[in-house]
């Protein structure tokens, strides 16, 4: 119990010394009339000081640290500590010049006045919502005294903002009615009062409205339409344009200006009117993502947005005219400026990249484009230009062509065959090793044609050709991991591996092989297995013979007076039915490698052998108690024997693996169809690699903080074989430290 309160409170410290807000806890210090006058610090975490302001606080009062600290916040505590009423709020200190979030709580009984905070700085997002909200009613102000109808459309075509004369434009008595309805109403209703012709009298294409042009991605779309209310007969001539601003790459809203054009018509006056309302808007470039400005017709910048002035720190002053240059890299300025003066003359768009210094000295690469506006005229009246910053896109282009070229490298220096094919089975590419593997001449390029091309030019290889077929065929269409052999004719074996190539989203793009030649180790593992078969039939009968004459001469003394001599020979029995034990392992291995294990199926009572099992281990070992778990009792038709076999394994695993444990459970569970066994011990587990590995064949948990054990490694493995043989499934659920669960699945029938 101590072990684990000592752990839960370790888990606690290195919780609140890890955790990003601050934590401390208070000591209420109250006056004789029960009124709190100040706390003291009793413990807080390394958060704290980042998050207050406030250094090594620990044995200190919030008075002795800021004299002037308001009194709200003693009494607010004091107030917690005295009722037990747990608070979370926000609140503000001008001594500390901080805004906080907090939650507070009483730590103990009434009479430990120990209150306990977890709290956040969040000045800066105080800050931020103040002046979002300034900006905010600055964007107000402006949208509602501009003299043009605007409409902003979110990205699913529903209207976030409209003001008065957008209302009215379109038949709405307010501009309450626009908001948050989608483009298709406001659309119905608008073709329900309105007549709508284009400028030539023509019945107007609702397909040609800027706004519908704009979200299919045209940029400044606009119509000259004639509107004749059905209802007055009133003819009106409109100017519609739309604009698209890219909050983010996912988030695209249009800007939608519409301006009754009708005296303009009458007095030919909308150029002013157009400019007018262009320049009215024109600060909505500050809430883009990239830099941006705009020249006069010269090309001397008169205005940046707040993008530019953040990121570069300089004021309009330093940048107005061709101040710009003073933030550009001196290797490249040079060259921007000739390209940008040639476009400026010629009246053409500009697109240059080069990088530019940030506030604190770093530069960073921009993608840069200024498109011409000309007014009615075709008269260049200015330039709008932005700045992308494109540097991560050209790091991680430069990290993916090092990517390329590295494993354009591997694939020539591997030792392994390596094939590459598209979602539709087209070769991509494949290395020299893979030609040499497949006794490829070189005379046919492979890249781009079909894998089938592939297998028809090698099918003669191989000793079962239908094989090779049949497992690609079904890779491919479950896109699943594979691997598997092929035997060649020529003696040689070649193992391999298949994975799927998937994006971060899970995106298909094909398929990737390797192969590697392993018939030297396939050889050496077939002459291993032939000397075990051989040795380990041949030492059974001297071993058993040993054992008969050692258990022969251990009768005669068993009721003698020689009772060292008695011992001596229990021990050498104990140890000869080891030897026996790891035998039988080696020839049930050779078996299993050999297809030669063979099962003699009974129907029998799957609880009755599994008590028998507990019993003949329980009767060997003293150290640990084995309990079984069962609610009711089934047959089954299977190889008694071999499944005894397998329950013999996992109990003496779990005895010998959880050495300083005293307990093993055993479960029975039932299913329609088939039943499950598992043993649980309390030992030392298993580590997420060893449990993944631990039905191999000679495989010994093995590291230098962990105990070596005796065996040969083959008891799981020979187990895993008798549960798949009978159709069933085995595993283990292990963790490291706490223990292992071994389990099967077996049919009943």
């Amino acid at each position: 119990m101590n072990k684990a309160i000592d752990h839960l409170e370790g888990l606690y410290r290195d919780f609140f010394a890890k955790m990003e807000q601050g934590f401390c806890i208070l000591d209420l210090i109250f006056d004789r009339d029960g009124k709190p006058v100040d706390y003291r610090f009793l413990a807080a975490n390394p958060a704290f000081k980042d998050q207050s302001g406030l250094s090594y606080p620990v044995g200190k009062t919030i008075k002795e640290l800021v004299p002037n600290i308001e009194e709200k916040w003693v009494e607010r505590y004091g107030h917690i500590a005295l009722s037990g009423e747990s608070m979370q709020f926000i609140e503000g200190s001008e001594a500390l010049g901080r805004w906080f979030e907090v939650s507070a709580y009483r730590l103990g009984d009434e009479d430990s006045r120990k209150v306990a905070l977890i709290f956040t700085d969040i000045t800066m997002r105080k800050k931020q919502e103040s002046e979002l909200w300034q900006l905010k009613d600055q964007l107000s102000n402006i949208v509602d005294n501009a003299g043009s109808g605007l409409m902003l459309f979110d990205s699913k075509g529903h209207v976030l903002q409209a003001n008065h004369l957008a209302a009215m434009y379109q038949g709405y008595q307010s501009r309450e009615e626009l908001l948050n309805i989608s483009m298709i109403q406001n659309s119905r209703r608008f073709y329900e009062k309105f007549d709508v012709l284009d400028e030539n009298g023509e019945p107007f294409n609702p397909d040609d409205s800027p706004v519908k042009r704009a979200f299919f991605g045209e940029e400044n779309p606009q119509v000259t339409i004639i509107q004749i209310d059905r209802t007055t007969g009133k003819k009106r001539w409109f100017l519609a344009r739309s604009r698209r601003i890219e909050v983010t790459p996912d988030d695209i809203q249009i800007l939608f200006i519409i301006n009754d054009i009708s005296l303009q018509k009458k007095h030919q006056q909308v150029e002013a009117s157009l400019l007018a309302t262009e320049n009215r808007f024109r600060h909505m470039a500050d809430n883009i993502s990239q830099l941006a400005w705009m020249t006069d017709e010269k090309g001397s910048i008169f205005w940046y947005n707040e993008r530019w002035f953040s990121y570069t720190g300089t004021t309009l002053d330093e940048m107005k005219g061709w101040g710009w240059t003073k933030v550009h890299h001196p290797d490249h300025v040079n060259r921007v400026v000739k390209k940008i003066n040639r476009c400026f003359a010629e009246g053409r768009n500009w697109e240059d990249t080069f990088p530019l210094r940030s506030r604190n000295g770093e530069y960073r690469w921009f993608l840069s484009r200024a498109v011409v506006i000309r007014n009615v005229r075709g008269e260049i009246t200015n330039w709008f230009g932005t700045n992308t910053d494109i540097t991560d896109q050209l790091q991680a282009s430069e990290k993916l062509s090092y990517q390329k070229g590295l494993l354009e490298a591997q694939h020539k220096t591997s030792p392994m065959g390596i094939l590459v094919v598209d979602p539709d089975q087209r070769i991509l590419m494949y290395n020299q090793r893979f030609e040499e593997i497949h006794r490829l001449d070189g005379t046919v390029d492979l890249v781009g044609k079909h894998e089938s091309l592939l297998r028809e030019l090698t099918r003669r290889l191989f000793k079962d050709r239908s094989r090779p077929e049949s497992t690609l065929e079904k890779i491919y269409s479950t896109r699943a991991q594979s691997h598997d052999k092929m035997y060649f004719k020529d003696g040689r074996i070649i193992e391999w591996f298949g994975a799927p190539v998937l994006g971060e989203k899970g995106e298909y793009f094909g398929y990737a092989f390797s192969y590697i030649d392993v018939t030297e180790q396939e050889n050496l593992l077939r002459q291993k297995d032939e000397f075990l078969a051989v040795a380990s039939h041949e030492l059974k009968t001297p071993v058993t013979s040993i054992l008969a004459y050692t258990q022969l001469l251990q009768r005669q003394f068993e009721n003698s007076d020689d009772l060292l001599t008695y011992q001596m020979l229990t021990k050498i029995n104990q140890q000869i039915n080891r030897l026996t034990v790891l035998i039988n392992d080696l020839l049930d291995a050779t078996k299993i490698e050999q297809g030669k294990l063979s099962l003699r199926k009974e129907e029998f009572d799957f609880n009755e052998m599994v008590q028998e099992m507990v019993e003949e281990v329980q009767r060997i070992s003293s150290s640990h108690k084995i309990s079984i778990r069962s609610e009711e009792n089934r047959s089954v038709f299977a190889d008694r024997d071999r499944l005894g076999q397998v329950v013999i394994n996992f109990l003496t695993n779990a005895i010998k693996y959880s050495p300083q444990a005293d307990r093993v459970d055993v479960a029975i569970e039932y299913m329609p169809d088939k039943v499950r066994l598992s043993v649980t011990d309390y030992g030392m587990g298993l580590s997420e690699k060893d449990a993944q590995m631990v039905f191999e064949r000679f495989f010994r948990v093995e590291g230098k903080d962990r105990e070596t054990f005796s065996g040969l490694g083959l008891g799981l493995f020979i187990s895993s074989e008798i549960v798949q043989r009978h159709g069933g499934k085995i595993g283990v659920d292990s963790t490291f430290g706490e223990g292992s669960c071994f389990y099967f699945l077996l049919p009943l029938g």
